[in-house]
């Protein structure tokens, strides 16, 4: 009665009743999960968004729903999620739940880099490095791995050491490359601690 009132709370006591009751209905707590995004404000719109998409991406592969999966997360995209940003430029640069465009794909990676995002920061280097849908930019890609891996991305430092090592894009030195290849290893123990904190707080 509450929920036919439309009452925020309500719908979401019954989204959840419905996606943890034994056997779950997943339609029903989509439904109502659709009907709380309705009615709230932009804050909680926003985590009720993200919500669906993380719950239409548990049930993807059971019922082929890219399509939902991406609309959801452009959703959450659109109201300033970074990892539903990166998730939807990933999906144009795999084409996968909607179509290929890598126009779209750069534009996305760019909005979630903007906020400090440093996986979307990292593809961009990877991007530019590699020429996919742009022309291949060493200043750009350099430039881009820099911000990530300043901000604590270990495969940016990573991908720099490798531009060193190599000569890709660079002037081949082998100092810089050891000073990158540190830096990655360093980060990646640090981001392996960080994870294991935040599952075991789980």
């Amino acid at each position: 009665q509450a929920s036919d009132k439309n009452l925020l709370k309500a719908h979401l006591k019954l989204a959840l009743y419905y996606q943890y009751k034994q056997p779950p209905d997943m339609s029903e707590a989509i439904n109502y999960y659709k009907k709380a995004a309705a009615a709230a404000d932009k804050d909680t719109k926003l985590k009720i968004t993200i919500l669906l998409a993380r719950l239409y991406a548990d049930i993807a592969d059971d019922q082929g729903n890219s399509e939902q999966v991406f609309k959801w997360y452009s959703k959450a995209a659109e109201l300033g999620d970074t990892e539903s940003q990166l998730k939807t430029a990933n999906a144009y640069l795999n084409g996968v739940g909607t179509e290929l465009s890598y126009e779209k794909a750069m534009e996305w990676f760019k909005h979630a880099a903007d906020q400090g995002e440093t996986k979307s920061m990292t593809m961009l280097g990877y991007i530019y490095a590699n020429g996919i849908g742009v022309d291949i930019n060493f200043e750009e890609a350099i430039r881009w791995y820099k911000y990530a891996a300043e901000r604590g991305n270990d495969e940016a430092a990573w991908n720099l050491g490798n531009m060193y090592l190599t000569g890709n894009g660079v002037k081949q030195d082998d100092k810089e490359a050891k000073v990158w290849f540190d830096r990655a290893q360093i980060l990646r123990q640090r981001n392996d601690i960080e994870t294991y904190r935040n599952k075991n707080k789980q």
